[in-house]
């Protein structure tokens, strides 16, 4: 906040980073172990689920009776998921939290993006921020774009 006051950070925007959630590997395969409004990071292709490699789903429901979850997919599209058959040991757990970006700022990545170059905890400063597009500047002074409208562009703190 005092380096907004100063000037040092200017133009800022709102924006849901995406924070992992431990889900102990015994627990894994048991639908109480999840919440609603979670982020289910899919890291392998299941054809039964019509979910691809990469692919993040949010959870909206959970019945611990069954022990199914049901995930909503971008397109609104639901898909019914039991951790006890398929995939609990490929996937990754996220809980959304809003964040303040701020032009100027310096970011960690807390996942590496192959695509831009960007390694796990690399640091970046955010010099645009604009219609829901971050360009940044890496260390060696390379920058690029990336979408946080996308989840696997959100995982900076």
């Amino acid at each position: 906040e005092q380096l907004k006051i100063q000037g040092v950070l200017t133009k800022s925007v709102s924006c849901n980073i995406l924070t992992p959630v431990f889900v102990a590997t015994e627990k894994a395969t048991l639908a109480s172990s999840y919440a609603s409004n979670q982020v289910i990071r899919f890291n392998d292709h299941y054809a039964s689920l019509k979910i691809e490699r990469g692919e993040y789903l949010r959870i909206t429901r959970v019945s611990q009776y069954s022990n199914r979850i049901i995930l909503q997919k971008e397109n609104g599209e639901r898909v019914i998921w039991r951790p006890d058959k398929t995939a609990s040991h490929k996937i990754e757990v996220f809980q959304e939290k809003a964040r303040e970006l701020c032009e100027g700022e310096s970011v960690v990545f807390m996942r590496s993006m192959k695509t831009q170059g960007v390694v796990k905890g690399e640091r970046c400063q955010i010099e645009i921020l604009q219609a829901g597009r971050a360009t940044l500047r890496d260390a060696s002074g390379m920058t690029f774009s990336i979408d946080l409208s996308k989840p696997d562009n959100r995982h900076l703190d």
